[in-house]
Order: C-alpha cells, then structure tokens, then sequence
C-alpha cells in the first residue's frame, strides 16, 4: 500500500500537468485528481494529531475538592444540592 508521502507526491505531479493542460477541462480533470490524491493522503496518515484525552482528575489533582454545583429549581424557588 502507497503511503501518504507518496500520494502527496502524486497530487504535486497532476498540479503541476494542470499548469501545463492544454484546455480548460485537462486543467480541471488534473486539478480534481490532486484532489483526490490529497484525500487519500489525509485518510492514509495516523492521527499524530489526535490527544489523548486527559482525565480530569489528572488535570486537576484537587477536583474531589471542589464542591458539586448548586442548582435552583425551575419555578425560581430554593437551591438544592
């Protein structure tokens, strides 16, 4: 299977064909497979990007010290825990 890198490396060569097409409609085909090309570039690459998600108890080491919210009822009346 062709790597990211090597997708990528295909977009850059139907850019540059589509600067050199002859008509319009060459341009554009060029064009929409470098689109494609990045596409499967995208889906091909893991996601480096992607944190790991953070529980909040390691984020914040003091949470079990924070009081729960205090929430009033819906007819504006007293506040219940």
């Amino acid at each position: 299977m062709a790597t990211a890198k090597e997708y990528r490396a295909y977009a850059a060569e139907c850019m540059e064909a589509a600067k050199t097409a002859k008509t319009e409609e060459e341009r554009e085909a060029f064009l929409e497979m470098a689109t494609n090309w990045l596409r499967a570039a995208s889906l091909a690459e893991p996601m480096t990007s992607a944190r790991p998600r953070t529980p909040p108890s390691a984020r914040h080491p003091n949470i079990d010290a924070i009081p729960p919210p205090r929430f009033g009822n819906l007819t504006g009346g007293e506040t219940t825990t």
